[in-house]
């Protein structure tokens, strides 16, 4: 078997004794080390991999002037400065990790207008120093190029690219928070003036009431209820026109024939002791007993009521004409219902059994 010839190791190209390299020359044969000079600067021909870009086409890989230049040759300086020595590599920046040779950060880009450095380790710095960078990959492209990166967030190959991370990336100040304005709380209303006189000023319809406002209305003074029900007494007159409106005693009080002084406010009415604690806003809504059902002005009244009626074990009262008891056999059943008032008998009234019917029996044969 007959092998073949290895071809010669390339010699690098000899150097001009002055302080300026040779020329660089378009399709010339360059290898790993070779100094060469172009625009007023000295360059030197990268190690393999690289070192096969320095013999490629000038448009991309012209020492200074190829859009890729970077990938294949390094800046020594200014031409008359005598040829440097190769540099040591650069020493990492302790605010980076270690650089991941022929990476790209593919995603996260911060920068549209990206800043430059022939170096990666200058972009180390740079990102240190840039608001929200935590990664950046640095490519050859206008001479070297900084893409910073919010992180690593995804990568792939790419020859003559550099990547690394920041160690510690550089904080994203937060705005200050915009200062609110509170509204001003409206003031509490007050309740309206009383007359001078035994009557309360006359009701008038659209005026604002609130809890405790009294008022005088078809011969007889009201107060309005605590809240909530004192939102109904400014309602619709309607309905809530104290004394008149259907619905009247959801929001008003009565305290007596006009003329008398306005009554203090009454203590609360003591809780009959024949009834269960009374379920406020609630409505026992089975088990009637009454078609047309007793009327009362307070739920207290209802039990009293329900007490001294045959068969009745429970009741729900509701403003309904005044006031109105709607007597049930017992709770068989409730749902919400804003003011209705109920309660269960503690004994109910026993409903009365008739006398049996006597029966005559045949008299026997």
């Amino acid at each position: 078997i007959t092998l073949p010839v290895p071809a010669p190791k390339p010699v690098p190209s000899p150097q001009s004794s002055s302080n300026c390299a040779l020329s660089y020359t378009q399709g010339k044969l360059y290898v790993e080390g070779d100094q060469v000079s172009n625009v007023g600067n000295n360059y030197r021909c990268k190690p393999w991999p690289y070192s096969g870009w320095c013999s490629g086409a000038p448009s991309a890989y012209a020492p200074g002037t190829g859009t890729n230049w970077g990938d294949a040759w390094e800046l020594i300086g200014p031409c008359g400065a005598p040829p440097a020595p190769a540099p040591a590599p650069a020493p990492q920046p302790t605010s980076c990790n270690v650089i991941e040779e022929n990476i790209d950060y593919t995603k996260s880009d911060i920068c549209t207008t990206c800043p430059t450095s022939s170096t990666a380790e200058g972009c180390c710095s740079i990102c240190a120093k840039t608001s929200g960078c935590g990664a950046y990959t640095w490519t050859s492209v206008n001479g070297g190029t900084c893409w910073l990166k919010s992180g690593k967030n995804g990568s792939t190959v790419c020859t003559g690219c550099r990547s690394a991370t920041m160690k510690n990336p550089a904080p994203i100040p937060v705005p200050a928070p915009t200062p609110i304005t509170l509204p001003v709380p409206a003031p509490k209303p007050v309740p309206s003036p009383q007359s001078s006189s035994n009557c309360a000023l006359s009701y008038t319809q659209g005026k604002l009431y609130v809890e405790g406002d009294q008022v005088s209305n078809v011969g007889n003074n009201y107060r309005c209820k605590p809240w909530p029900y004192s939102g109904w007494c400014s309602g619709a007159p309607s309905a809530y026109a104290p004394g008149t409106g259907t619905n009247w005693g959801d929001a008003w009080e009565l305290i007596g024939p006009c003329g008398a002084p306005p009554a203090p406010a009454p203590a609360p009415a003591p809780q009959p002791t024949s009834c269960n604690v009374i379920e406020e806003n609630i409505d026992y809504t089975k088990s009637d007993i009454c078609t047309t059902c007793p009327t009362s002005s307070t739920a207290e009244g209802c039990c009293s009521i329900c007490a001294k009626t045959s068969g009745c074990g429970a009741y729900t009262w509701t403003s309904v004409n005044g006031g109105t008891c709607w007597l049930k056999s017992g709770k068989n059943g409730s749902t919400v219902c804003t003011g209705c008032r109920s309660a269960t008998m503690k004994n109910p009234a026993p409903i009365p059994v008739p006398a049996p019917t006597p029966i005559t029996l045949p008299v026997p044969a």
